[in-house]
């Protein structure tokens, strides 16, 4: 079961030149932690795989955490075409999916991903997660598009994937592995600022990376 928001990763080339920014603009860092192992399961996610990475994660006065990965230093210009991010005054307002068939990608962050619907359009889906914890809770902009856009890859410029917790990640991924016929890697485990995670990762019917994560008892 998917309980609530982790965070919204944002790749980076200059991970403390990013938490500046970040930190400029109304977030505060929770932690750094690098050199990070990288596991082989998200090969199929990253244009050129390193064996170490860097995680930052900030947290604004209210709403979901912010992630920066910086995989490597190599400064790319390309970006995941198919998400964005709303920013407030040191919150992230909702993330922005172009998806290339609404009804499809309403379906599965409605009935997996467990989201309500709270406002829609001929063009466009809102949707809403909500949680006993608040800033569990976050809004997902969902906009139909005819773009067709390339794998998204979590080392290219700017955002690039949206990560949940879970209570049983595995019941979780036969859960999905049984509803879709979408990729997702094999569980593997990280260990970030001292805790043990399990993790997967997913492919959306757009295209979206999604992460799923199990703290370690």
């Amino acid at each position: 079961m998917i309980i609530g928001t982790s965070h919204i990763s944002i790749s980076t080339f200059n991970i403390q030149k990013d938490i500046e920014k970040f930190k400029k603009n109304g977030f505060s860092l929770t932690f750094l932690d690098e050199n990070v192992e990288n596991n082989v399961e998200k090969k199929h996610y990253l244009n050129k795989y390193t064996a170490f990475h860097s995680i930052a994660v900030l947290s604004g006065s209210s709403g979901i955490d912010i992630e920066l990965v910086e995989h490597h230093k190599e400064k790319s210009d390309t970006k995941n075409r198919n998400i964005d991010i709303e920013f407030g005054d040191g919150v992230v307002k909702q993330v922005e999916y172009n998806v290339q068939n609404l009804g499809q990608s309403v379906d599965f962050w409605q009935n997996f991903m467990g989201f309500t619907s709270v406002e829609s359009g001929p063009q466009y889906s809102m949707l809403e997660k909500k949680s006993v914890f608040p800033k569990w809770n976050c809004r997902v902009r969902l906009t139909n598009t005819d773009i067709d856009f390339n794998e998204p890859k979590l080392d290219q410029k700017g955002v690039t994937s949206f990560a949940f917790l879970t209570t049983n990640l595995a019941n979780t991924m036969e859960t999905f592995r049984n509803k879709y016929d979408l990729f997702c890697t094999e569980i593997f485990q990280l260990k970030v600022n001292g805790k043990g995670l399990e993790i997967t990762m997913l492919s959306g019917p757009s295209k979206e990376i999604i992460e799923l994560i199990q703290v370690k008892k």
